[in-house]
């Protein structure tokens, strides 16, 4: 990739370089797995943010296809799942030794959240519609 295309694109990806790594980390995760069964709580987080965040890119494509614009507060939740998955894939392939926070980690948290209200909403709409379908065939 040229330098050119890397700072035209809008999603740019920032890790520092760690100075120093932890060598007993490495070595536990090498012989025992421990990064792993540390990450167990968000892996079943990012399970459920995954699903929400997949509802949240449907609600987000009808919103594009009827209005012509992004919902910015689906976009706030779904770049909030992005960065604190980037998060976690940083310490599990050992870019960072911070443990990862249980948080979004956005300025715009209250965006976020909104967007998932969004995406219950649309989904919430989505069940009245074929409620409202299959009572019509009846």
């Amino acid at each position: 990739m040229t330098d050119n295309v890397s700072k035209d694109y809008p999603v740019k990806v920032s890790i520092k370089y760690p100075e120093r790594s932890s060598r007993l980390l490495a070595l536990c995760t090498l012989l025992v797995f421990i990064k792993p069964l540390l990450l167990i709580p968000h892996f079943i987080i990012m399970y459920f943010l995954g699903v929400a965040s997949l509802l949240a890119l449907v609600c987000g494509q009808f919103a594009v296809l009827f209005t012509g614009a992004y919902p910015r507060p689906l976009f706030m939740f779904n770049k909030a799942v992005m960065q604190w998955n980037n998060r976690i894939n940083s310490y599990f392939m050992g870019l960072s030794d911070a443990y990862p926070p249980f948080e979004f980690g956005i300025e715009e948290k209250d965006e976020a959240a909104k967007g998932l209200w969004w995406m219950i909403g649309g989904v919430a709409a989505l069940i009245l519609l074929g409620i409202i379908i299959a009572l019509a065939n009846n």
